[in-house]
């Protein structure tokens, strides 16, 4: 006597359809991804992630120094002094960030003067609207290896 068994037949695989988000999430997620990539690239040469902060710049006039723009002294892209009067100091902006892009516009890292050129136009188109404008500036954060190398180092000596 022969018994036939039947088994269940197997489930068809499930097919994944598109996700239900309005398309308008769907490309503000595509243009941050884009965004990030863009970054990531750019900052590939920095150990570690990319520390990015933006930081809105606002002051009723121009800073009295033409060649420190909101009180920010430069070395190509890098913060290296900031004055007491100027308005970078209450904004949070400290000494060793990198300026990555300023009003969306980005600014080469090591051409000189062109940071502080940028920065100073647009503190100037700022300033013509009587304070009543901001200036976005977008500053790399993070310390270089080297840097960091070197403060582990003077550290171990005290």
């Amino acid at each position: 006597e022969v018994q036939i068994k039947f088994a269940p037949a197997p489930e068809p695989p499930r097919k994944i359809g598109p996700q239900a988000f309005p398309p308008e999430a769907l490309e503000q997620k595509d243009k941050k991804q884009k965004k990030e990539k863009k970054e990531h690239k750019r900052h590939a040469s920095m150990a570690g992630p990319a520390a990015v902060r933006e930081v809105m710049l606002c002051s009723a006039s121009a800073f009295k120094d033409k060649s420190r723009p909101f009180g920010i002294e430069l070395d190509g892209a890098l913060v290296v002094d900031l004055a007491d009067e100027g308005v970078a100091i209450p904004a949070g902006i400290q000494i060793g960030w990198r300026i990555l892009e300023v009003d969306g516009k980005a600014v080469p890292e090591e051409e000189v003067g062109k940071a502080t050129k940028v920065l100073r136009e647009a503190e100037e188109k700022m300033a013509n609207r009587s304070g009543k404008a901001s200036v976005s500036v977008s500053f790399l954060t993070e310390e270089p290896d080297h840097w960091k190398q070197a403060a582990k180092a003077l550290s171990g000596r005290r």
